[in-house]
């Protein structure tokens, strides 16, 4: 295995990544698809049950955030129960893309800052360029929207990731279609599927980051004065205000569950 610690370094969490960085990382999303599609045909991976289970232990840990920060109690509140419902997440990680007719794509399943490493300094004035994709143990099939949508909320501050969801799933489509064609294979779905497949997986990885923002300022020790913590919590803030948005327009069904 090679060692690359002298020549690539991960990006700074609270920084979040550039658009360079992030059409870099799009760009291997796409590769991931097509060549899943282009390739012999394999077994499904689904989401590991597992897996699953670590999402039905999020809620407390989340929750803390209200403690905190009080104005985002009422939006939480309305979101809460969706940790614990196997049905959510059986439906938003394994379900809802189907129902759309998109058939399984290969997803990394953890795409987010620690797992990309990135070249030491600039490269030829074009800023870094992305050395190495990491972690590859939840490599399951599933939402063609779910990579990019984990990218976006956990790497991008919200008014970034607002502005490239609207600019960069198009780029994303026209990537596999370039690709597919190229490849003399068909392509898996348009660009209004992949769309609809992101709103429902907004839901999905918002309610993901709630609990993961937590962590991460608990683990760095950051007190509610600190900068580091603020970014957290206006992040966490922005991931709440879609949330709930969309889980009411996309997924009404789960509303109803919600008992406060």
């Amino acid at each position: 295995m090679r060692d690359l610690s002298s020549e690539a370094e991960p990006s700074d969490i609270y920084n979040g990544l550039n658009n360079s960085q992030l059409l870099q990382i799009i760009s291997q999303i796409a590769w991931i698809q097509v060549y899943g599609f282009a390739g012999k045909p394999i077994p499904e991976i689904r989401v590991s049950d597992g897996y699953m289970q670590i999402f039905y232990q999020m809620e407390e840990p989340a929750s803390t955030w209200t403690t905190l920060h009080p104005r985002m109690t009422e939006m939480f509140e309305k979101m809460r129960h969706l940790y614990k419902s196997r049905e959510f997440w059986d439906y938003v990680l394994r379900i809802a893309h189907r129902k759309l007719e998109i058939p399984d794509v290969t997803c990394h399943g953890d795409m987010w800052t620690y797992n990309f490493l990135w070249s030491r300094g600039e490269q030829n004035g074009q800023g870094r360029e992305l050395s190495a994709l990491l972690d590859w143990q939840n490599v399951h099939h599933g939402n063609p929207a779910e990579d990019i949508c984990h990218l976006f909320v956990f790497c991008c501050d919200t008014e970034m990731r607002r502005k490239v969801e609207k600019e960069m799933l198009p780029i994303l489509h026209q990537m596999v279609e370039e690709r597919c064609i190229q490849m003399r294979i068909p392509v898996p779905y348009t660009l209004e599927q992949l769309q609809a497949a992101y709103r429902i997986q907004l839901v999905a990885q918002t309610t993901h980051f709630v609990f993961i923002g937590r962590v991460m300022d608990t683990m760095d020790g950051l007190s509610p004065e600190e900068e580091k913590h603020r970014i957290l919590a206006e992040r966490v803030y922005g991931a709440l205000e879609d949330n709930v948005q969309m889980l009411a327009e996309c997924l009404p069904q789960f509303v109803s569950q919600n008992k406060a």
